[in-house]
């Protein structure tokens, strides 16, 4: 009986240095596949990218004010694509061509995920502890979950065509691309500040930013709360706000253990598409000026022409 309890203990000892030393070896091949966390890296690197962006989109709108180069180009593609195929896109207005490009890229790193997942992983999952900073352009146009890419590619059509027709294409890609910047910058620094070894991926910070954008220059636009409840788009943009708000509190979590979404990352999209629109504003209420005191000093000449 003793020699059987001093085997048992014996064995218990063995399992227990076998499982601590797994454990450290487990350890030491996650901690060298980690790096340690940086934040100005990351702030340059987003920084130098939206200075790109924005310098494209300066280009763009400059080579799209030649009548010249734009007749030449539409005669290359005319010479290149199928007569029909040309007729057909051409025929798309402007804004919905933009969004099913978009569209089908994010469907395009979708199906990425379904076939070539490790690689994708490395390539297009951001996370703070890898020291990739391009996976903060990459992870905005993936989607591991048909439904996250169906509802976030759901919104952008529904949201994104009206912002597209105000801004014209370059503007628009510009913002969808900046606040998708801004919305992945944010989530990195929140991971940072609580040492979340979570990854981020989705268009969802990039859709806030256009959300964000329509809610201030149509901020009495009706709008479906969850497809149920109306409401104004201001009203439903500050419900968001406040649920991703308390979301960073971890109180959703802690209620649906299974609840995850990334909240930082809707709030740096949300605040970059809100502060966009504020030239908007600034511009249309001077060009309402503009026009206000023109037609003002239309009729005081016309005043003037009938008493004389």
């Amino acid at each position: 009986f003793f020699t059987s309890i001093m085997f048992a203990r014996l064995v218990h000892r063995c399992r227990t240095v076998v499982d601590s030393t797994t454990q450290q070896i487990h350890r030491r091949l996650h901690s060298a596949r980690l790096r340690k966390p940086s934040i100005i890296k990351p702030v340059l690197f987003t920084g130098a990218v939206c200075a790109g962006i924005y310098w494209a989109k300066e280009e763009a709108k400059k080579r799209k004010q030649d009548d010249f180069l734009v007749q030449w180009k539409k005669a290359v593609n005319r010479q290149r694509e199928p007569q029909n195929l040309q007729q057909w896109w051409d025929s798309i207005p402007d804004h919905q061509q933009t969004l099913f490009v978009l569209g089908a890229l994010n469907a395009l790193v979708y199906l990425g995920w379904k076939t070539v997942p490790h690689l994708m992983e490395e390539h297009f999952l951001h996370s703070a502890y890898s020291g990739r900073n391009y996976t903060l352009i990459t992870s905005m146009f993936s989607h591991k979950a048909g439904v996250h890419l169906f509802v976030n590619m759901f919104a952008l059509w529904g949201f994104g065509g009206l912002v597209h027709q105000v801004l014209g294409r370059e503007e628009f890609l510009s913002l969808y691309l900046m606040s998708g910047m801004a919305a992945g910058l944010a989530s990195h620094i929140q991971r940072v500040l609580v040492k979340s070894l979570n990854p981020s991926l989705g268009a969802s910070g990039a859709v806030f930013g256009i959300i964000g954008y329509m809610a201030v220059i149509q901020p009495a636009a009706k709008i479906l709360l969850l497809f149920a409840i109306p409401m104004q788009l201001k009203t439903g943009v500050g419900f968001a706000a406040a649920f991703d708000a308390i979301g960073l509190t971890g109180l959703w979590r802690v209620l649906i253990p299974s609840f995850a979404l990334d909240h930082a990352a809707h709030l740096g999209g949300l605040a970059w598409g809100c502060a966009s629109a504020e030239p908007h504003i600034q511009t249309a209420l001077s060009d309402t000026k503009a026009k206000a005191a023109k037609v003002s000093h239309e009729l005081m000449e016309l005043a003037n022409k009938v008493k004389e």
